[in-house]
């Protein structure tokens, strides 16, 4: 879905920040969620590092919708949208720093077409130097939305040209989420109105890093009746991948649903049912692999845990088989915890992120927890964001390396003048005591305390991962 969609969605959450660094005890008995902010720390060894990192230099009207990737293991890249930057309307940016929360860019302009409008990034990296960046562009394909990419390198520079993605350009293509493949190959997911015959429908197309597509377009869901949208396709293989997406009517409201397929297109299993759950709305997927053979589903799931929306996960074999009963992210409850995002640290262990609303005390915040492949919890919940002033919202998370992730999010007011984007980046340590069982605890390079709400409004644009009830 998207702005022009006029759906109410809710979308705000809220953080602003302090940092902190931890210190790993070897007493298990000292690891403790502690302190005014409720932060995760080892009890009498926290210490601050620096604040949360700004990402936006433009900060005039709204910076917001970030997008992050690993480029290495010590870089990574964040792409966004920006209100009136580029001199009509919306335009795409995007900015590199280091894992020490340095800025190795300055923030340089991701589309070439100006007109209108140009939102909804989606980024992720091609090799240690190379990523793409794919996003939604208003008539540029001559019919309302298209769906548009370009390949940069970690100067910013461009590696080609930007090129039209979708094949079928009649009405909406929105959503788009790219993954890659291989060091030169991509595949890019996106929702098209019209082309399945009913409602939405979810496409894909694979291209190679020079924009010359290697398939054409191909539809993802098969059941096609009502709308199928708001997907999130990742990588299992240099060959193979899988979407997940949200399907309304073909079970009891929205239900979430995922398919394997190989890069030529073809599907690799028929299209499985992600959730069990099924009473009222599952939706708003985020996947994330884990090893060549296995990966997980995150998504939001409406009064599963009593009170409003919560955060469900559930680990799949590339058959579709489940390896897991799906289980419940957040230890939170009250009203609504919503759009997850999820990134492998090892081929056993992978965090999720989320927005919590009323958890700190203030509107809304970003929550984060680790978990094994078994669904075993690794830490307790621990909010992300320090920053409580106004709205902090729409996490989005990436992978550095087997012990550090990354989390950006939008914040309200923070930077001086409406939305702008904010990182931080954390270290886990999973320490053995002497019973030979993991004890789980948190190393914050940079850490942020914070409150969050989340706020239904109708807004100009439906976001990914953003869909409510």
């Amino acid at each position: 879905m998207n702005r022009k969609l006029g759906l109410t969605v809710i979308l705000t959450v809220f953080l602003a920040g302090c940092f902190g660094a931890i210190y790993v005890s070897r007493n298990p008995s000292e690891i403790a969620l502690s302190g005014p902010n409720n932060l995760l720390t080892i009890q009498g060894e926290a210490s601050r590092v620096i604040p949360e990192t700004r990402v936006n230099i433009f900060t005039s009207e709204n910076q917001e919708y970030p997008s992050i990737s690993q480029l290495n293991d010590t870089a990574l890249v964040i792409a966004w949208e920006s209100f009136t930057q580029d001199g009509d309307n919306y335009g795409v940016y995007a900015r590199i720093f280091s894992n020490k929360g340095t800025n190795l860019t300055s923030e340089f302009r991701v589309n070439s077409y100006k007109t209108d409008v140009q939102q909804d990034p989606s980024v992720s990296r091609l090799t240690d130097t190379s990523f793409v960046v794919a996003w939604e562009s208003n008539l540029q394909d001559g019919d309302y939305y298209g769906i548009y990419a370009k390949v940069f390198s970690n100067t910013g520079a461009n590696l080609t040209n930007e090129f039209r993605v979708n094949g079928y350009t009649t009405s909406f293509q929105i959503n788009p989420c790219v993954c890659r493949l291989t060091d030169s190959s991509f595949v890019i997911v996106w929702d098209s109105a019209g082309p399945d015959g009913s409602g939405y429908g979810v496409f894909a197309r694979v291209f190679n890093n020079s924009g010359v597509n290697l398939t054409n377009d191909f539809q993802v869901n098969t059941f096609t009746s009502s709308s199928q949208m708001l997907s999130s396709a990742i990588r299992l293989t240099d060959t193979t991948f899988v979407v997940a997406w949200a399907s309304l009517n073909q079970e009891d409201g929205w239900g979430v649903y995922a398919k394997v397929f190989s890069s030529t297109g073809t599907n690799l299993t028929n299209e499985f049912h992600v959730n069990t759950y099924t009473t009222s709305d599952q939706l708003n997927p985020s996947a994330g692999r884990l090893t060549d053979t296995t990966f997980v589903v995150t998504w939001q799931s409406y009064q599963q845990d009593g009170s409003g929306n919560g955060i469900y996960a559930k680990v799949f074999s590339s058959l579709g088989a489940n390896l897991t009963n799906e289980f419940r992210v957040n230890t939170y409850i009250t009203a609504d915890q919503m759009a997850p995002s999820v990134s492998q640290l090892t081929s056993t262990i992978f965090m999720v992120a989320w927005a919590s609303n009323g958890q700190d005390g203030y509107n809304d915040g970003v929550y984060a927890r680790v978990f094994s492949n078994t669904g075993a919890n690794l830490t307790n919940e621990f909010r992300v964001n320090n920053n409580t002033t106004n709205h902090q919202n729409y996490p989005s998370t990436c992978r550095l390396n087997a012990t550090s992730f990354a989390i950006a999010w939008q914040s309200y007011g923070q930077d001086g003048f409406n939305y702008g984007v904010y990182f931080s980046i954390f270290n886990f340590i999973e320490e053995t005591g002497g019973t030979g069982q993991p004890i789980p605890g948190f190393e914050l390079l940079y850490l942020f305390g914070g409150f969050a709400l989340f706020i239904p409004f109708f807004i100009h644009s439906q976001k990914r991962r953003t869909l409510t009830t």
